[in-house]
């Protein structure tokens, strides 16, 4: 049929808008994976390909809240397709096409190994702690003695960054900090509370960190009940 120039085919329209959507997806996350700590970001300008952090962070949201649109409009377009296959497979005896089985068992597998934080999905998001809180390691290393970094540690650097802020902080929630410097976590979560800081036990200290203007060694020293800039300064604690 001979359509008009002004008509639009939805089906093709949420196909590509899909996959360019994908692309941005893709490209804003590695970006946000390997980009450095919130706080420190904003303080030395941080970008790449001239966005910064918060920039990326914007694409990769609305991007994903509009390609969740279109995911389900896609499927809606194409409902009686899905809806034929299936059917056809039935018929066949063939209750639940293997691809289909696959795809469920890969998306709980994905979503309880997350949730749970245990390897390998753990594996990929300590890798992605440890890069991010390379940046300013990094930069803390190429400073002479006695300098701060701009606006962002009130901390003095020194000679060597020891390993305690070598990353990795944020990827523990407060209990387990707690375990393993024997601390008690409701004295812990006290601490944080005299800092305005509204946590529990099973919150990670990444997600303190991004919700407050704290580093996660900072927060690490509030809930060991220590000076702010102890752990990176490499002190005993």
């Amino acid at each position: 049929k001979t359509q008009s120039w002004y008509a639009i085919k939805w089906r093709s329209l949420s196909s590509f808008f899909l996959v360019f959507s994908s692309l941005v997806i893709l490209v804003s996350g590695i970006v946000l994976y390997i980009a450095p700590i919130g706080r420190y970001a904003h303080s030395v300008d941080w970008k790449i390909l001239w966005l910064d952090k918060g920039q990326w962070e914007a694409l990769h949201t609305l991007f994903s809240f509009v390609a969740v649109f279109f995911s389900v409009l896609h499927l809606i377009l194409n409902w009686k397709v899905l809806v034929n296959y299936l059917w056809n497979r039935v018929k066949r005896v063939y209750f639940f096409p293997k691809e289909l089985t696959i795809s469920l068992l890969l998306t709980l597998v994905i979503t309880v190994g997350t949730i749970l934080y245990v390897p390998p999905f753990s594996t990929v998001m300590d890798w992605g702690e440890t890069f991010s809180a390379s940046w300013e390691a990094n930069a803390a290393k190429s400073l002479p003695v006695g300098t701060t970094l701009p606006e962002s540690s009130a901390t003095e650097i020194v000679d060597e960054v020891p390993p305690a802020i070598s990353g990795g902080w944020g990827r523990y929630t407060v209990a387990e900090l707690c375990a393993q410097e024997n601390v008690d976590v409701h004295d812990a979560l006290a601490r944080l509370q005299t800092y305005g800081i509204e946590a529990d036990a099973e919150t990670r200290i990444r997600t303190l960190a991004d919700t407050t203007e704290y580093e996660p060694s900072e927060i690490v020293d509030i809930l060991l009940g220590q000076p702010l800039g102890t752990v990176e300064a490499g002190e005993e604690h």
